[in-house]
């Protein structure tokens, strides 16, 4: 590459939420189980991530994938 060039690299953010937790009987253990269900993506997608995946807010959270074909694969992950 000369210095006029750049490169440019797509990603994909994922942003979730689980709907409706505040009135789950056992709110803390589906945030526990939230929180383990990201520490496995993030270790066995850990080449597809830009970002690992995190909890924010109760049980928001996020992550930053490198290809758009790694969503599919992070979601079904998550949907276990």
């Amino acid at each position: 590459m000369t210095g006029t060039e750049s490169s440019t690299e797509l990603y994909a953010a994922i942003i979730g939420d689980i709907r409706g937790s505040r009135d789950l009987p056992d709110r803390a253990e589906v945030q526990r189980r939230l929180e383990s269900a990201l520490e496995q993506v993030n270790d066995g997608l850990r080449d597809e991530l830009a970002a690992g995946f995190v909890v924010t807010l109760g049980d928001e959270f996020q992550g930053l994938v490198r290809k758009a074909g790694s969503v599919v694969r992070v979601l079904n992950a998550l949907d276990q």
